[in-house]
């Protein structure tokens, strides 16, 4: 994997060079745990909810600062203020980008479990 490519990467990374399993288990967790969050942010922010939208953000917010994702703790905050600002349209939009970069990050994700493999 190019530097570039693997930069969210780093702290699991890291991890995975002290124990390959722990990394992987991680991986595990993030992927099956992320999409439902995601879910539960989406809909909420569909029912005009502004403390359950807040909440599940912040919880994947939490999740993602631990990995070292800052480009999803970024969005996960930007969520959280729109949603106390009940701003669900804006919320729509950033939820979009987040489902957008959780993509690109769970591809990168998946290629590093086949490589620690």
């Amino acid at each position: 994997m190019d530097k570039a490519k693997s930069a969210p990467l780093t702290r699991l990374q890291e991890i995975g060079h002290e124990d390959k399993d722990t990394m992987l288990l991680l991986i595990d967790l993030f992927l099956h745990q992320t999409p439902e969050l995601l879910h539960s942010i989406l809909e909420a922010s569909k029912k005009e909810e502004t403390l359950a939208t807040k909440n599940a953000a912040h919880t994947l917010k939490g999740v993602c600062m631990n990995l070292g994702f800052d480009d999803m703790v970024t969005l996960c905050i930007d969520i959280e203020q729109k949603a106390l600002s009940a701003e669900f349209a804006a919320v729509s939009t950033a939820m979009q980008q987040l489902e957008n970069t959780f993509k690109h990050i769970s591809t990168e994700l998946t290629a590093l479990k086949e490589e620690a493999s």
